[in-house]
């Protein structure tokens, strides 16, 4: 009995141990084959390079521009002439087009140029002082006149007089790398009334009169310095050619004044001493904060037309 239960052991050791054998090797984890993506066949198949990625353009470089410390005649409230230069400054740095060198820098400008016994600066010093500052512009600026003059007549023992509030500031606008002058006059506001003479009273520029005439000066500099260095252009033109949209804001166009256009000298004939030529002229009707819209009073425009002031412009109103 005994052996025949050694014999069925045996033989079902040898019927299952095979199986089992089997199964074992079956567990064996089998090796992972490579995953090839669509994107791995495509760098396989593609025997081009890969494009090389294009330089980005070069941002051109802010105008530099540096203010002088403006002088004055004698007997002016210096006070006038910090403000003239303070209120240029902000005026110009809130356009985001200028970088204005800092005032640090010129604290002992003025004994470094030289100006003529009327005082006006000398353009080749200007630029000279300029260029190892890397300037593109030096506007110097003298205060001619700032206060209330007094005159009238008498009438029954009292003086009737007619008070006058003046303020007048001469410009000048030097490029350094040409020494050339685009800007130098004299920018002025006046007014008059009438009233009882109680004596001469000082131009205080912090007064409310006195900060008013020096935004009105300083408006006609700006328009001036801003269209000498960039020069304000037709950007559009509609209603068969008699309404134009002039590139610049309120700081340098006001309603009523008259422009003139003038052809843009091409980039072949710069340096040639070429003048634009003049093609008609524009009346300003609204003014935003970047934009101006004028109707054509002579000539015709197109776009790409650049717009001098007419200084003359409300005698020849239409």
């Amino acid at each position: 009995m005994k052996r025949a239960l050694v014999k069925i052991s045996l033989l079902f050791l040898l019927i299952v141990t095979p199986g089992v054998l089997v199964a074992q090797e079956g567990d064996a984890a089998p090796t992972a084959e490579p995953t090839v993506t669509e994107a791995d066949t495509a760098v396989a198949t593609d025997p081009s390079p890969a494009e090389p990625t294009p330089p980005a353009e070069a941002t051109p470089a802010p105008t530099r521009i540096a203010i002088l410390p403006f002088q004055s005649r004698p007997k002016i409230d210096t006070r006038v002439a910090a403000a003239m230069v303070r209120e240029l400054t902000d005026a110009l740095s809130a356009t985001g087009r200028f970088e204005l060198l800092e005032r640090s820098t010129m604290a002992d400008v003025a004994s470094a140029l030289d100006y003529t016994r009327k005082g006006v600066l000398k353009p080749e010093s200007a630029a000279a002082w300029g260029a190892p500052h890397q300037l593109d512009y030096v506007i110097a600026g003298e205060v001619l006149a700032a206060g209330k003059g007094l005159g009238g007549m008498g009438i029954g023992g009292v003086r009737i007089s007619s008070k006058a509030i003046s303020l007048a500031v001469d410009i000048q606008l030097i490029a350094c790398p040409t020494a050339e002058t685009p800007v130098s006059d004299t920018f002025k506001e006046e007014k008059t009334g009438l009233g009882l003479a109680v004596g001469s009273v000082d131009f205080d520029p912090e007064s409310r009169r006195g900060s008013e005439m020096v935004q009105v000066v300083l408006g006609h500099i700006l328009r001036e310095v801003l269209s000498a260095i960039e020069p304000p252009m037709v950007l559009s033109v509609a209603s068969g050619g008699e309404v134009v949209t002039l590139d610049g804001g309120t700081m340098v166009f006001a309603p009523e004044q008259r422009w003139e256009l003038f052809k843009p000298v091409s980039k072949s004939d710069e340096g040639q001493n070429s003048k634009p030529d003049k093609v008609g002229a524009v009346r300003i009707v609204t003014v935003d904060e970047s934009t101006a819209t004028a109707t054509v009073v002579d000539g015709s425009a197109t776009v790409g037309d650049i717009v001098r002031f007419d200084k003359m412009g409300k005698k020849k109103k239409k």
